[in-house]
C-alpha cells in the first residue's frame, strides 16, 4: 500500500512539472525572442546611421551629385544585407523649421544639408525581410528605421 502510495506522489509531481513548463515557457521564449529581436533592431538602427553618415560625408565633397550620393547608398545597403533598398532625403533647413529637397550641384559651399536615410524595418530585419518573432506575440517594432545626418558643403567659398 505504501509503495503505491508513493507512485502517485511521483505521478503527480511529474504532471505538476510538465504544467509549470507549459505555463511558463511560452513567456520565457516571448522574452527570449524580444531580446534577440530588439537587439537586431538597435544593430539595423546603427547601420542605417551609419549609411546616412557616409552618405553625408560624400555629399559635402565639391564634385559629388545627388546620384552619387543614391547610388552610394544603394550600394552600402547591399553590403549591410538590406534587403530592399531604402530612400534618400537630400535637404536644407528653411528658417521655419521645414526641410526643402536640394539639389547638391547647385548648394553652396559652407552651407549645411541633411542626409536622410530611411528603410522599412522588414527589408532590414532578417535576410528574408521576416521579422524574428515579435509580430506573432504583438509587440511593437517599427515600421521604418531611419537615420539623419547633417554636414556642410565643402569647397572655397568664392570671395
Amino acid at each position: 500500500m505504501a509503495k503505491i502510495l508513493l507512485m502517485r506522489g511521483r505521478t503527480r509531481r511529474r504532471a505538476t512539472t510538465v504544467v509549470e513548463t507549459a505555463v511558463v515557457l511560452p513567456a520565457l521564449l516571448l522574452v527570449l525572442f524580444g531580446a534577440l529581436e530588439y537587439g537586431w533592431m538597435f544593430v539595423k538602427a546603427q547601420e542605417v546611421t551609419s549609411i546616412a553618415r557616409r552618405a553625408a560625408r560624400l555629399a559635402s565633397l565639391p564634385d559629388s551629385t545627388n546620384s552619387s550620393v543614391q547610388n552610394a547608398v544603394i550600394t552600402l545597403l547591399d553590403k549591410h544585407r538590406i534587403n530592399k533598398g531604402g530612400q534618400v532625403k537630400i535637404a536644407q533647413s528653411t528658417s521655419d523649421g521645414a526641410e526643402q529637397p536640394v539639389n547638391l550641384v547647385d548648394l553652396a559651399p559652407g552651407a549645411a544639408f541633411t542626409v536622410t536615410v530611411t528603410v522599412d524595418y522588414g527589408a532590414a530585419s532578417t535576410p528574408g525581410g521576416q521579422s524574428l518573432a515579435l509580430n506573432l506575440f504583438g509587440l511593437p517594432v517599427p515600421d521604418q528605421l531611419k537615420g539623419s545626418v547633417t554636414m556642410a558643403r565643402e569647397g572655397v567659398r568664392p570671395e
